[in-house]
């Protein structure tokens, strides 16, 4: 994805940007997987694990977070992982 992306566009991509082609990628792979109503796709979102993809790993959770990916906030200067 790298190497594609600052070919066709001469910079490097950022974190959104691979976020965006991993969007595209797991709706492809719900597409794939004949999935093809919305909640055929929501579906599929949900039982899938273990994604790769240029921004990291992606497993979704009850709450629909990516829970290997976990998100954190700064409190009193340090980081704390937000709980869902």
């Amino acid at each position: 994805f790298r190497r594609s992306f600052k070919g066709r566009y001469g910079q490097e991509p950022g974190h959104l940007e691979a976020l965006g082609y991993d969007a595209a990628g797991l709706i492809c792979r719900a597409l794939s997987a004949g999935s093809f109503s919305r909640m055929e796709i929501k579906h599929y979102l949900e039982t899938m694990t273990d994604y790769v993809g240029p921004s990291g790993a992606v497993s979704f959770g009850a709450k629909h977070e990516n829970i290997i990916m976990p998100i954190y906030t700064i409190e009193n200067g340090l980081p704390r992982q937000i709980e869902f």
